[in-house]
């Protein structure tokens, strides 16, 4: 059966283990998948990259040379091979054993659940799923403790319910499937760009043009790889930003963005680029106090926002998109955080009002849509990374 059609669920431990898993123990997990008698001839690897969500290309071209893809009992030889309609297919995915996730009492602020899926306010400071170092005090720690069970995501990943990303210190808007059948729609919906977001974030200084795109790729820093940073393509993956500032400070400027591509710390990385870091952000440039000037009360003013937000001043604002199983369209605002909004609230609007004649940042990232259309062939998790 494809994996799309699977009801398959994960509980977890209300208590930790006396005996951790084996983290060098690796399980087989067997997928059975048809093709449909519609389906054109195909590569393998590009069909297989299609049908098992949260698995990359890479790593299903890495299984069928490990011989652990057969077509009719017999292996694929290589990636390119070609599937045809009626012909079925055994994956075997190699993966590490599940972990087991403690649910830990952690208030979550939902802004909207049904039967399908859950809207969250996400706090700052919460990691979104374990990981190395990070195994409590994340969104799905939280999730156990409110839910008693939640989706598996099939794959080299282990993301229950988890359709996408915001960084630790990134506020705001999360969707989270609460149904297999939830998880897989809104994963194919953030893949083809049919769910839509409007972050909001404080910068340091005022962009000369008031709104506009930025295109630019990203990669890791050559310098430091714990960081990314603009790197020219294909060494960089195509990003796209788009930008409208709504209200200018003295020294900082209120902006909406909307992202085009979802690369990891995106949104940081094209404002630094532009010459307009988030305000607070330490891996970005945007806790640098000589941004603000070296008058007296410039600098004892940034000193205490900087000590109002230890963090980057971002915040995923707005959100809309289709229900994926009931179909009406839904749309959701997370008010601004106590930090960004306490800052905002002692500044005074630099020049009064902005021109009232720039178009929203979503009808300009309309106007402007497919400069970052996803490349045939690119799978979801190439596609996902962490959008901010």
């Amino acid at each position: 059966m494809s994996p799309r059609g699977r009801q398959s669920y994960v509980r977890y431990a209300s208590a930790p283990p006396a005996t951790p898993p084996d983290p060098e123990h690796i399980q087989v997990e067997e997928i059975q998948l048809e093709i449909g008698a519609n389906q054109s001839p195909e590569r393998v690897d590009l069909w297989l990259s299609r049908q098992i969500r949260f698995v990359s290309r890479t790593f299903i071209q890495h299984i069928i040379e490990e011989g652990m893809v057969l077509v009719e009992g017999r292996p694929v030889l290589k990636p390119s091979q070609r599937v045809s309609p009626g012909e079925r297919l055994l994956v075997r995915v190699p993966r590490k054993p599940r972990p087991l996730i403690t649910a830990e009492d952690i208030p979550l602020e939902v802004l909207h659940e049904d039967a399908h899926l859950m809207v969250i306010n996400k706090a700052a400071g919460m990691v979104v799923h374990p990981a190395r170092g990070n195994f409590n005090g994340t969104l799905v720690n939280a999730l156990m403790n409110y839910l008693d069970e939640m989706p598996e995501s099939a794959g080299e990943d282990f993301r229950p319910g988890i359709v996408h990303r915001l960084d630790r210190d990134t506020t705001g808007l999360m969707v989270i499937g609460k149904t297999p059948e939830a998880v897989r729609e809104l994963s194919r919906m953030f893949h083809d760009r049919e769910i839509h977001r409007i972050y909001r974030a404080l910068v340091w200084g005022s962009p000369r043009q008031l709104q506009g795109s930025v295109d630019a790729g990203i990669g890791r820093d050559p310098r430091d790889r714990l960081k990314m940073a603009v790197v020219p393509e294909p060494i960089g993956r195509h990003a796209v930003t788009h930008y409208k500032t709504t209200a200018r400070f003295d020294f900082l400027s209120l902006m909406e963005l909307k992202l085009e591509t979802g690369r990891t710390h995106q949104i940081r990385v094209h404002m630094k680029h532009l010459g307009h870091p988030v305000f607070g952000d330490a891996d970005y440039d945007g806790r640098d106090l000589r941004r603000a000037g070296f008058t007296g009360d410039r600098q004892s003013r940034a000193h205490h926002y900087l000590d109002c937000i230890r963090r980057q001043a971002l915040h995923s604002w707005r959100m809309g998109f289709r229900h994926p199983v009931l179909g009406q369209e839904l749309d959701f605002e997370a008010p601004m955080p106590p930090d960004m909004a306490e800052v905002l609230a002692r500044e005074t609007l630099r020049d009064g009002p902005l021109p009232a004649s720039t178009s929203s940042v979503w009808s300009w990232a309309d106007k402007h849509r497919g400069m970052a259309t996803p490349r045939k062939g690119r799978s979801l998790r190439q596609d996902r990374d962490s959008e901010d």
